[in-house]
């Protein structure tokens, strides 16, 4: 695979803005920093997907994030289709969850 070599990420930087016919990432895939925003037909992460920093805004085909994804910057702007959070996540530094509608109940819940 061009962009995992002994499953380790090959670059560190992976901007792949608005790649509409993306529909998933190849395992061992996660490089320090990724910009994923607009890739709609995006439907999952790989397991162990866990960059430094991410921007998955307007990813609105995502539904869920591997177990264990904290980058330390995360914008999930827009992401429509996520209805929860995984185990584990707390990014550190900053996060934006602005638009993710199905996240509204799950948030609620959470908070209890």
């Amino acid at each position: 695979d061009a962009l995992v070599q002994d499953r380790k990420p090959v670059a560190w930087v992976a901007w792949l803005v608005r790649c509409t016919g993306l529909t998933s990432l190849p395992d061992g895939f996660s490089p320090e920093w990724v910009n994923l925003y607009g890739c709609t037909g995006l439907t999952s992460l790989p397991d162990g997907f866990n960059p430094g920093r991410a921007n998955l805004s307007r990813c609105t085909g995502l539904t869920s994030l591997p177990d264990g994804f904290s980058p330390k910057q995360v914008d999930l702007s827009g992401c429509t289709g996520l209805t929860s959070l995984p185990v584990g996540f707390n990014p550190t530094e900053w996060v934006d969850l602005s638009g993710c509608s199905g996240l509204e109940g799950y948030i609620k819940e959470a908070s209890k």
